[in-house]
């Protein structure tokens, strides 16, 4: 099991190479003098141009959304007792089921999130397949990764903050010319290119990981029930992802609708941490 620490020395790394640009970014800014009060153009450009697209949209801000999370929403006996087999026949313990507004699975911490509106979207075969693919995380261990994911997350939103390629990256250019310090774009640079580099790596890991845990889903239920509930909650996982494009800056509505259109090309799967859906399904009819 030499992954889980190699995977870790990398987040570590990552980690670092973000405090590192932290530091940079708070010297680079302490030399500003006037100049300073620049850089909040950047910021102020970025917010007036998604309250335009909001309003244009007829939008509501994300803030007033509902949650996403609604733990308990509707939770039935039916679907307690389903999720108990798949527990008993995986020997995995008991877990907690949470239903969500989302149109797809998940797992963590002993956590299973389901959709809430599953009876009308999946058969119980299709249901206990899926919820023994999130065991199936379960037993590989995905709960040791959880520390190493928030630390991802949290330099993952660092960095796009230091280096917000979303917008005109004015902010980026200011830092770097009027600072007169090239060293603040160069270290952003290499720390982007490092987690480029590392999410290729982390992604070829969990791509082979969904491709066990599909294994577990054929073994509690069936491979066609464990196909049928994969195109149904990808198409709906799809739909609503593209109803909620624009709610993304522009760069990212670019991003997702070019990475979402179509399964097929190597570096659009690497983008990927989960395996394009006709693999899967040749997998699981292996």
């Amino acid at each position: 099991m030499i992954k889980l620490p190699f995977r870790y020395a990398l987040s570590s790394l990552y980690a670092k190479l973000i405090i590192d640009d932290v530091f940079l970014a708070l010297q680079t800014a302490a030399a500003f003098n006037w100049q300073q009060y620049l850089i909040f153009l950047d910021p102020a450009m970025q917010y007036t141009y998604q309250q335009r697209t909001r309003e244009l949209t007829m939008m509501t801000p994300l803030s007033n959304e509902s949650e996403t999370v609604e733990e308990k929403l509707g939770l039935d006996e039916e679907t307690v007792r389903l999720v108990k087999e798949v527990c008993i026949d995986l020997k995995a313990g008991e877990v907690t089921v949470i239903l969500w507004n989302k149109m797809n699975a998940g797992y963590v911490f002993r956590r299973i999130l389901l959709p809430a509106n599953w009876k009308e979207l999946l058969t119980e075969q299709e249901l206990k397949a899926v919820v023994g693919h999130e065991l199936g995380h379960l037993k590989m261990g995905a709960d040791a990764m959880v520390p190493m994911r928030i630390v991802n997350r949290i330099g993952d939103e660092l960095l796009y903050t230091l280096l917000p390629i979303q917008a005109t990256g004015y902010f980026l250019l200011l830092m770097s010319l009027i600072s007169q310090n090239p060293a603040y774009l160069k270290a952003l640079s290499l720390t982007f290119l490092f987690r480029l580099g590392y999410l290729l790596i982390e992604n070829l890991f969990s791509r082979k990981d969904e491709y066990k845990a599909d294994r577990y889903g054929k073994k509690v239920s069936s491979a066609e029930a464990m196909i049928t509930a994969l195109k149904k909650l990808e198409r709906g996982a799809k739909t609503e992802a593209f109803e909620n494009l624009g709610k993304l800056p522009n760069s990212k509505q670019w991003y997702y609708h070019w990475l979402l259109k179509k399964d097929t090309g190597r570096f659009r799967e690497s983008m990927l941490d989960h395996p394009f859906l006709h693999k899967r399904i040749k997998a699981l009819r292996a």
